[in-house]
């Protein structure tokens, strides 16, 4: 989920589509990653079967990993998507506003 994350960050088309608002491109971001941490939680513990739901400690650990990212990664975020060669706001050297 970690490099999923990362090139969520660093995409243009995502931040493009939230009106390029840095806050809604990060939240949007990190969610999916915690959402696909949660999934991962229920089906490594084989959710729905006679055995029972996820651990807690793996959900615990996704909500820390999400806390984490909103409180702390947002720096990161703002200047991974808006500045630098590679920047969304900035055309690319093949002349297109993308990340990539």
């Amino acid at each position: 989920q970690c490099i999923n994350h990362d090139k969520c960050y660093y995409n243009c088309q995502i931040f493009e589509a939230l009106d390029e608002d840095v806050t809604k491109g990060q939240s949007f971001c990190d969610n999916e990653m915690y959402e696909a941490m949660k999934s991962q939680c229920y089906l490594d513990h084989d959710y729905g079967s006679a055995i029972g739901g996820p651990d807690d400690s793996c959900l615990n650990s996704a909500h820390l990993v999400y806390y984490g990212l909103q409180a702390m990664a947002g720096n990161y975020y703002t200047s991974g998507i808006t500045a630098g060669k590679y920047s969304c706001l900035e055309p690319s050297d093949n002349k297109s506003r993308n990340n990539v």
